[in-house]
């Protein structure tokens, strides 16, 4: 039996009416770009990769919470 090696998060806008799927990975390329593209611009942290390499719903549900206040507090920056 297979079993899936990643998992993708749904990201919904209110503003914009998108919903879109994304994979951690995809955090991190937007973290890592943005601290590249505007050095000072106070990026939020997310959880490492290891932290949460169990897939159950507990551990899932901590990232994704950690992932919707990283994308909230970017949301805040002017």
């Amino acid at each position: 039996m297979f079993s899936q090696a990643y998992v993708d998060y749904t990201v919904f806008t209110k503003e914009l009416g998108v919903k879109v799927e994304r994979r951690y990975s995809d955090f991190e390329w937007l973290k890592k770009n943005l601290e590249l593209l505007h050095p000072g611009l106070p990026v939020p942290p997310i959880a490492k990769k290891g932290q949460f390499r169990r897939y159950d719903d507990k551990h899932l549900w901590k990232r994704v919470m950690i992932l919707e206040m990283f994308l909230n507090k970017l949301m805040e920056i002017p």
